[in-house]
């Protein structure tokens, strides 16, 4: 999918896990970006989103 959306000119990422997923987001974000968190429980994507919004929390203050 990520190749797929490459191809169409999105900035898309694969990651074979939440702490790489974490890393990768946190390199490319930007303030006006809307970032979809798409997966299974399974992989612990939990913990993407709360990096999210501890990073969110920080541009706000």
């Amino acid at each position: 999918m990520a190749e797929q959306a490459r191809a169409l000119g999105a900035n898309a990422v694969f990651v074979d896990d939440a702490e790489r997923a974490v890393a990768a987001v946190l390199e490319r974000i930007g303030g006006k970006d809307v970032i979809l968190v798409k997966g299974s429980r399974g992989v612990a994507l939990e913990h993407v989103v709360g990096a999210l919004e501890a990073w969110g929390e920080g541009q706000s203050a």
